[in-house]
């Protein structure tokens, strides 16, 4: 992960449960850092959460070079598989996060990629 609007260090290799939950809550807390009457005045826009994952759906159909990489392969697909899910829109559309989702959050970020 890099900053590229605020100083800090990137990220490097597996990111833990630790660290992952407080990027989650960190993000969370700059976006509920806007009142949500100014946000729910807004038109949508690029960058919306569902159309940004529309938009990695649309690249995630797009097949795969057959030189590529068997490491590159297996993180794209699940990548793949993690944006095909169903609920996600439904979850990006919510108002709002609990404690509980940070965790989930968390534990899909510290998790996932690398039990693949």
């Amino acid at each position: 992960m890099v900053m590229s609007r605020l100083p800090g260090l990137s990220l490097e290799g597996p990111v833990s449960a630790e660290p992952a939950k407080a990027i989650a809550g960190a993000i969370v807390r700059v976006q509920e850092a806007i009142p949500l009457g100014i946000i729910a005045d807004l038109p949508p826009r690029a960058g919306h959460p569902v159309e940004l994952l529309q938009q990695v759906r649309s690249w995630a159909a797009e097949p795969l070079g057959s030189d590529a990489d068997p490491l590159v392969a297996k993180a794209l697909a699940g990548g793949v598989d993690w944006v095909g899910r169903s609920g996600l829109v439904e979850s990006f559309e919510r108002q709002g996060r609990s404690a509980a989702d940070l965790d989930a959050v968390a534990r899909r970020i510290a998790t996932q990629a690398w039990s693949r």
